[in-house]
């Protein structure tokens, strides 16, 4: 067996500690960001637990020469939109039909809405009665709006437009795509020569797409595109913000972007004013 000199035992150590909190911090802020409250998820974090599976983990794949896997960023995140989205198609595309054929069926507004929470409670995966009906207390405020109403073709309830608008977030909790993920790379150890083919280029493009990719839902993205909004808007949606509503960016086009820096004649703007100043009308 050969031997290895102290000095190189000493400096792979080193260099153990750094991966090491490298792992700890990827694995902490990709558990964070996957398990955020926004996505609504019903199996509780375990953290805890998550980091001492890994050690496991990365301790036998060790031992048996394997590079260890852990959660990264951004694909995580990304996994857990994915997830979302799709279930929220599920639930939105059955809801939709639900209150569709109560339309037809010329049923209440109230025999409406209780059949899509119905619905919404048949499923959701593991509900809590009381949660689901304040999550709906938004959708249930639109579909009862046209009976205290008049004039009912007007504001009639769109199944299309308003389930859209207050459909709650939930996440397709499951474990298929992680074991075909695991496949995947386990398959990938009989295709080396197909993937060393594979220009460098290519992968640094994937690797930008993946990071361009999972910007849009980002609070701190949200919140730089802030700077590109004339001020008209950003007070209003500062206003929005004091009364509890949740605070991004609205979709801007190039044409705003431009007039913020820009004079009617091209040219650039030479700002003597503050923002607070041009607000209250200061001299």
């Amino acid at each position: 067996m050969v031997k290895v000199p102290p000095a190189y035992i000493f400096a792979a150590f080193i260099l153990a500690v750094m991966i090491t909190g490298l792992y700890f911090f990827d694995r902490s802020v990709a558990s964070q960001m996957a398990q955020q409250k926004e996505f609504n998820l019903k199996k509780p974090t375990a953290y805890h637990y998550d980091i001492l599976l890994l050690g496991f983990m990365t301790l036998l794949c060790e031992l048996v020469g394997l590079p260890p896997s852990n959660g990264v960023l951004p694909q995580s995140p990304m996994h857990t939109k994915s997830l979302a989205i799709l279930k929220r198609q599920l639930i939105r595309k059955k809801m939709v039909e639900t209150a569709k054929e109560s339309i037809k069926q010329k049923a209440s507004h109230s025999e409406l809405y209780i059949k899509m929470q119905a619905v919404f409670i048949e499923m959701d995966s593991n509900p809590v009665t009381s949660t689901v009906v304040k999550e709906l207390e938004d959708l249930k405020e639109s579909v009862m709006r046209v009976e205290n109403e008049r004039d009912d073709t007007k504001n009639a309830f769109d199944p299309d437009k308003h389930i859209d608008a207050y459909l709650p977030v939930r996440v397709n909790e499951q474990r298929v795509s992680n074991l075909l993920q695991s496949f995947l790379v386990a398959a990938s150890v009989f295709a080396m020569q197909l993937i060393k083919k594979i220009p460098t280029s290519v992968l640094w493009g994937y690797f930008a797409y993946m990071a361009i990719d999972s910007l849009p839902g980002s609070q701190f993205w949200e919140r730089m595109l802030l700077v590109l909004v004339t001020t008209s808007r950003l007070y209003k949606i500062w206003s929005q913000a004091r009364v509890g509503t949740e605070l991004v960016a609205p979709n801007m086009c190039d044409a705003e972007i431009l007039d913020e820096f820009t004079t009617r004649r091209g040219e650039l703007k030479v700002r003597t004013v503050s923002f607070t100043e041009d607000r209250h009308g200061l001299p």
